[in-house]
């Protein structure tokens, strides 16, 4: 089947609103407005991962430099850390600095999950 260009933009268009009607609608259960991004978390926290050999001095070393203070270590062998930004850089700022250190596997805002 043979589709031309104006039938393929068409198309586009059609799949571009159906799924912004989906997705980019107020929540009625949450009051969040979403924004293309899911932004129910903690502020001022973040879950960092670790790489396995990452000596608690480098971690030491990011938590002064990026100014951070540990919350608490949810898993000592997998080197995951709730971590507590304690400068003014957003938290999505703050995840993206830490996804820079090459000690560090994952960083992400520490999300909410509601179970309804």
């Amino acid at each position: 089947m043979k589709l031309d260009r104006k039938k393929i933009i068409l198309l586009f268009l059609f799949l571009l609103a159906f799924t912004v009607s989906l997705f980019g609608c107020h929540d009625q259960q949450t009051g969040v407005q979403p924004t293309g991004e899911r932004e129910n978390y903690a502020a001022k926290q973040v879950l960092v991962k670790f790489h396995d050999k990452t000596s608690e001095q480098a971690i030491s070393n990011i938590q002064e430099k990026l100014e951070l203070k540990t919350v608490k270590v949810i898993s000592q062998p997998k080197n995951l850390y709730l971590m507590e930004i304690l400068a003014g850089d957003s938290v999505e700022e703050m995840a993206k600095q830490l996804r820079e250190c090459p000690e560090v596997l994952q960083a992400e805002p520490n999300y909410m999950v509601n179970i309804n």
